[in-house]
């Protein structure tokens, strides 16, 4: 069965140097039932290489196919990092199709992890061209598609024929000609890396003096512990006074006070420079893509 599978797909493949999807993703399959992983492998990174070379538009559902093999492959290998890479992917081509069953459950809860963290928050449309394709998904007209930012397979015909390329959409995207057009250029950014250099290096401060006051509070704290607060006189009043009692626990609530706003500030202080500092290092700039922040993208 799997080698018919894979002679009907060898009767479309084009000529040349960039085989049919069909028959690389055929091929994992078959190296992937045979526990032949390393090979499986090898053949999907063909596969994604290829995309933008590929003679006719490609189906949406071969290209969740090949991203949920190697999703699998990755599982198998026990390689979380290509795992989730790869099932971002196929989130990223259509947020509301799940694996097949069979596809095992972790992959399933990979699926369901990546659906509920990404958005469709982007969008693409075409203009001066004949047809356009994204995904496989075609476009109508210049009525933008809504997309998940992150890398998609963009096809469109003109004159010249078909044309294929890999785009990492972040916005907004227009097929224009014989081009993929991003966003128009807004003039420069501010600079994320130093808002970042100010948050890590005055949130690092704010810790450091912290972590000075609460040192000066414990010492303090040992030092009111170990005084018995015998002196002869305190403000006013001398020992044997009427007052002397009173003015002695005025002085002890007092010091206990102000080591107890020492202990407070210091808290207060550690605690900012922690919040500064972790938002430095989580500072990410022109990330546009996953939530997340992430924009994640691996091995095109």
């Amino acid at each position: 069965m799997l080698l018919g599978l894979i002679g009907a797909a060898m009767a479309d493949e084009p000529e040349g140097d960039c085989p049919a999807l069909g028959v690389l993703i055929a091929s994992a399959w078959a190296s992937f039932d045979d526990a032949e992983l390393a090979n499986a492998d090898k053949v999907l990174h063909q596969g994604r290489e290829v995309l933008a070379c590929q003679p006719a538009v490609v189906p949406t559902e071969s290209l969740l196919e090949m991203f949920r093999l190697d999703g699998l492959v990755a599982l198998s290998q026990a390689n979380r990092e290509d795992a989730v890479y790869a099932t971002i992917r196929a989130v990223t081509i259509d947020p509301d199709s799940v694996p097949p069953a069979n596809y095992g459950p972790e992959l399933a809860e990979l699926t369901a992890t990546w659906v509920a963290r990404l958005a469709r928050s982007g969008q693409i449309s075409a203009v001066r061209v004949e047809q356009a394709w994204v995904d496989g998904r075609l476009l109508h007209g210049s009525d933008p598609l809504a997309i998940v930012p992150g890398e998609h397979l963009v096809q469109w015909t003109d004159p010249d024929g078909l044309h294929s390329q890999v785009v990492d959409v972040k916005q907004t995207y227009e097929v224009q000609g014989s081009a993929v057009i991003g966003p128009p250029d807004v003039g420069p950014q501010p600079d994320s890396h130093k808002g970042r250099v100010a948050f890590i290096g005055g949130g690092t401060a704010l810790a450091a003096g912290g972590a000075g006051l609460l040192v000066w509070s414990s010492a303090q704290e040992s030092a009111f512990r170990a005084d018995p607060f015998d002196a002869l006189q305190y403000g006013d009043c001398a020992f044997g006074d009427s007052c002397y009692a009173y003015a002695r626990e005025e002085a002890i609530r007092g010091e206990a006070n102000r080591i107890r706003l020492g202990y407070l500030a210091s808290y207060g202080l550690v605690g900012l420079g922690v919040v500064g500092a972790g938002a430095g290092l989580f500072l990410v700039s022109d990330s546009g893509g996953i939530p997340s922040g992430l924009g994640y993208s691996r091995r095109w």
